[in-house]
């Protein structure tokens, strides 16, 4: 489509369309590149279905926006599913995206405030040779569901990527969620990655390329960064849940955690850590528990406003291991591993700078449980490993030993 300042595709309900191109395009300035393809706004909206096969390049494309509002849209692509230069932004309707590159994806570079890729709503899977979700400058999940596999990582922002609302999980990914500034304010998220799962980089180190958010994003981001690289995990909501094999949080610059609850299972082996924090790593609220091997284990800075404990331990326990944080007869956190770990670090608002808690292992988790992670439970059938001081740290950053 051309010669227009906006398109618009409705798919009317009740039908059933599909649209399919060739194996090759021409390759001058301008040239169609996507099965479905658009030099101005694209906007697709009704509740019929279509189904779009990009047998050259991508599957849905154009120079400028890219919006879906509602619709039953299945893309299959030898490159990207769906690229909008200037945004891509999903309101509504489900989405089925098969693609050998990025699933979402947004590449104007040149112009800051461009690039930027938002899920707001509607119901995505997404399958990915390379990322879920790329954008050159913002990436964004504010509501809806969303389900990714891809090869690459799950979701990236060159400048940002903020997690504000919706049910976000990454089944598989190299790493999960990753930019220069990271925020978690809200919804629910659940990564597994190969790698880091979250990482906070500016593409200059071993660690991978930055991440990316668009209008719409949480609050917090952007006043967020006061550190002095400019990288900053910020974490005020939401419920998130990381497995990962590299760092579980992974910041090259700071991380301020004010609430939300987070649950990593970090990396068996010692060349990572269930968190690694280069700058600042202050905890003022939320929950807060990390485990992984312990070479690398990383606990919040002694000035954190919040108490946190931290354990090592001299040998590795397997998965299904129970571990209870108790605080004389009362159990303040109950956790149940699902892989093998030396390290424990957990903080809440139960937990007081300058206090002596239990370490135990075995007993029942009591009430809702997040991650493996209850708020309580019973340590009848505990064993008690040894005592920790909330807010000590032995041996720089590392924990105590129960």
């Amino acid at each position: 489509m051309s010669a227009a300042d906006e398109a618009v595709i409705v798919l009317a309900d009740g039908t059933t369309n599909s649209l399919t191109d060739g194996s090759s395009y021409g390759e001058g300035e301008g040239e169609a590149n996507a099965a479905l393809y658009s030099a101005a706004d694209l906007t697709i909206a009704g509740d019929g279905a279509l189904t779009v096969k990009g047998n050259s390049n991508d599957g849905i494309g154009g120079q400028d926006g890219l919006v879906i509002t509602s619709g039953r849209v299945t893309v299959n692509a030898v490159d990207d599913g769906i690229r909008g230069k200037n945004y891509v932004r999903v309101q509504g309707g489900t989405l089925a995206i098969t693609a050998g590159g990025d699933a979402l994806k947004s590449d104007n570079v040149e112009e800051p405030d461009r690039g930027n890729v938002a899920v707001l709503g509607g119901s995505i899977g997404a399958t990915a040779g390379d990322d879920g979700i790329s954008a050159a400058s913002d990436a964004v999940v504010g509501g809806g569901s969303l389900t990714i596999a891809a090869e690459g990582d799950g979701i990236h922002g060159d400048v940002s990527a903020t997690i504000g609302g919706g049910d976000t999980t990454v089944t598989k990914s190299g790493e999960g969620l990753e930019s220069r500034i990271v925020t978690i304010a809200g919804g629910t998220l659940d990564i597994t990655s190969s790698d880091d799962a979250v990482n906070v980089s500016d593409g200059s180190g071993s660690s991978g390329g930055p991440g990316g958010g668009a209008p719409g994003a949480a609050p917090g981001a952007d006043s967020a960064a006061s550190g002095a690289s400019g990288l900053i995990l910020t974490i005020n909501g939401g419920t998130t849940t990381l497995s990962s094999e590299g760092d579980g949080l992974d910041s090259n610059g700071d991380l301020a955690m004010t609430g939300g609850t987070v649950v990593v299972s970090g990396p068996a082996t010692n060349g990572n850590g269930a968190a690694d924090v280069d700058g600042s790593f202050l905890v003022s609220g939320g929950t807060l528990l990390t485990a992984g091997s312990s070479g690398m284990a990383v606990a919040p800075d002694a000035e954190s406003e919040q108490g946190w404990v931290s354990a090592t331990f001299d040998s590795a326990y397997a998965a299904g291991t129970v571990v209870q944080i108790a605080s004389g007869d009362e159990v303040v956190a109950t956790w149940t591993a699902d892989k093998e770990f030396s390290s424990v670090i957990f903080s809440s608002e139960a937990i007081t700078t300058g206090e002596t808690y239990t370490v135990l292992t075995g007993g029942t988790a009591g009430g809702t449980t997040v991650g493996g992670l209850a708020l309580g439970g019973s340590s009848s059938a505990a064993t008690e490993l040894g005592t920790v001081t909330a807010g000590q740290h032995s041996g720089g950053r590392g924990g105590v030993r129960p």
